[in-house]
């Protein structure tokens, strides 16, 4: 660059005819008085430098001379002279294309979007670690991740050509596995463990249809047998850990499709006793319910159960426990409930809650729809004494009538209670002024420096700030993020509360509502399995005395639900 002083700032036609200007805007008073039209004023900035690199290009290689021979005398002549251009032109970064290995990438999505660093929220939040540590060394464990990681990635993208891949990476995972049974010592290893589960998580992701299930049933199985091969050995952190996950991936499974427990899942959870890892106690103890649950239906189609005022005090008994996980639930557990004016078709009878992360919002949805269950079996029982005690003495007593009125009254409000979450698990809640506004006030009165936190006033008025909530880790901006679990749990909850008739119309309206837009965001096969697991919710003897009851269609029984 080459400084050519400072330029004029005067007009064109001023400079032309060096008169002097008055530098008037939009035109000057020299041209204004000639009427002339004045041409405008030059950017001074830019006419203080000069840009003369292709002049000096142009005298640099015009000095640039042939070697004389008088310089290749001696020794130098065996040199070669080299002429090195002043300029080169960059290559385009743009040119190239960056592939990732289809391995890290399997790898990375898995991480990504299955995995999770807070124990509560992830049952694998152990697994980077441990793959960082031994995945090279266990080969299965790398196919089981990556077979994963590529089929929920074919399924997210649409590219139904990774899925044959992800198919190899199982079948190798599975040969593999398979030839670890053959040895004592691989067989209870941490890693086959691991690579069961795994493998039983790839079954639900490509089959997502009965069949699907019935296959994550069997690889649960297979687990069962090979955690008691070392459930009373030395616990390490890691295996702690995968017992922790599978107790509850087995739970949760039978509970959800409404089987017994496997053979030996029972003794096997005496044997790991203190073995079970306690991060996440209160859904250990809602587990343990659940648990109490199958034991008591499991009861009733062995023993054939038919006294209704058994199954009535076992349905009660249940009931108690879950309000007594509900009471006791801790502080960093419990919601907010908000009201809205203006936003019914969003909103469910303006009111909605704010949970301090969606984990703790399915921990509570799962709790009421277990009363709700427990509280329909009491509704059909009550209903069988009526009828008996109507042919025997032919009259009812009001304590039947009392409690089906109990039990109505109970399934309405956690009914109620289950939309009041839909907002913030289908994930709107931005959209409504009300939170908003909420979100506004509680950032003040966390910023505001005016009141001590250990006074009266703020105890009495200080609440909880919310953070941006989300169920799953935020994957890396090259991967897409699945759909987030939460809009299939609530999904599978308003499902499950259309079949009661006993609902107010207002409120089944807006449950059909909500079904149709969350519905139209829902993966097709994924939406075929819930419905699948929907008609699959109650026991023989459940729906013999809800179709005795005469209030619920056999296909509205089947329908009917909790987790």
């Amino acid at each position: 660059m080459v400084y050519r002083g400072k330029p004029s700032k005067s007009c064109g036609d001023c400079r032309k005819r060096r008169t002097k200007c008055d530098q008037a805007v939009p035109a000057c008073g020299q041209c204004i008085k000639a009427k002339r039209i004045c041409p405008g004023y030059r950017n001074a900035v830019d006419l203080m430098f000069f840009d003369e690199s292709q002049n000096i290009t142009k005298k640099a290689r015009s000095t640039i001379a042939e070697p004389s021979d008088s310089a290749l005398t001696g020794s130098s002549r065996s040199w070669s002279h080299h002429v090195v251009p002043l300029h080169t032109t960059p290559e385009r970064i743009t040119d190239f294309v960056f592939y990732q290995p289809l391995g890290d990438l399997a790898v990375n999505f898995f991480m990504s979007n299955y995995v999770g660093t807070d124990a509560m929220m992830s049952q694998f939040d152990y697994l980077p670690e441990y793959y960082i540590q031994y995945g090279s060394a266990y080969s299965h464990v790398q196919h089981s991740i990556k077979a994963v990681g590529l089929a929920g990635y074919s399924q997210t993208n649409n590219r139904r050509d990774l899925m044959n891949q992800a198919m190899k990476e199982y079948t190798r995972a599975i040969r593999e596995v398979n030839s670890t049974f053959s040895n004592r010592s691989t067989a209870t290893d941490d890693s086959t463990l691991l690579s069961v589960m795994l493998l039983g998580m790839f079954e639900v992701l490509t089959v997502p249809r009965s069949q699907g299930l019935e296959n994550l049933t069997k690889h649960l199985n297979g687990a069962i047998s090979v955690a008691s091969l070392y459930a009373k050995g030395h616990q390490t952190q890691t295996r702690r850990r995968l017992l922790t996950t599978l107790n509850q991936t087995v739970t949760m499974n039978c509970w959800i499709q409404n089987i017994a427990l496997p053979d030996g899942f029972l003794r096997l959870r005496d044997e790991m006793g203190d073995s079970l890892d306690s991060t996440s106690s209160q859904h250990s103890k809602f587990l343990n319910i659940v648990i109490d649950g199958l034991l008591f239906m499991r009861l009733l189609k062995v023993s054939h159960i038919e006294s209704p005022s058994v199954i009535i005090d076992g349905a009660i008994g249940i009931d108690r426990k879950l309000v007594n996980f509900i009471q006791e639930m801790p502080e960093a557990g419990r919601f907010q409930e908000l009201r809205s004016a203006d936003e019914d078709e969003l909103v469910c009878n303006g009111r909605y809650h704010i949970y301090p992360r969606n984990f703790t919002a399915h921990l509570w949805n799962n709790a009421r729809s277990c009363r709700i269950r427990a509280h329909t079996l009491v509704i059909a029982e009550c209903r069988k004494l009526q009828l008996l005690e109507l042919r025997g003495s032919g009259y009812a007593t009001t304590l039947n009538e009392i409690r089906i009125k109990k039990s109505l009254a109970v399934i309405k409000q956690l009914a109620k209670e289950i939309c009041a979450t839909v907002p913030q698990l289908a994930g709107y809640l931005d959209q409504l002024p009300s939170y908003m506004r909420y979100r506004l006030g509680q950032e003040k009165d966390h910023e505001n420096p005016d009141v001590p936190n250990d006074s009266p006033a703020a105890r009495s008025t200080k609440k909880r700030r919310i953070e941006p909530m989300a169920d799953l880790p935020q994957a890396i901006p090259s991967l897409p993020l699945m759909q987030p679990a939460s809009l299939y749990h609530i999904l599978y909850q308003l499902h499950a509360l259309l079949a009661h008739e006993i609902l107010s119309e207002d409120l089944r309206f807006w449950i059909r509502q909500r079904l149709d837009w969350i519905e139209g965001k829902a993966d097709p096969d994924n939406l075929k399995l819930l419905k699948t697991m929907l008609k699959t919710r109650f026991t023989g003897s459940e729906i013999l005395g809800l179709r005795h009851s005469k209030k619920l269609s056999h296909f509205e029984v089947l329908r009917m639900g909790g987790i």
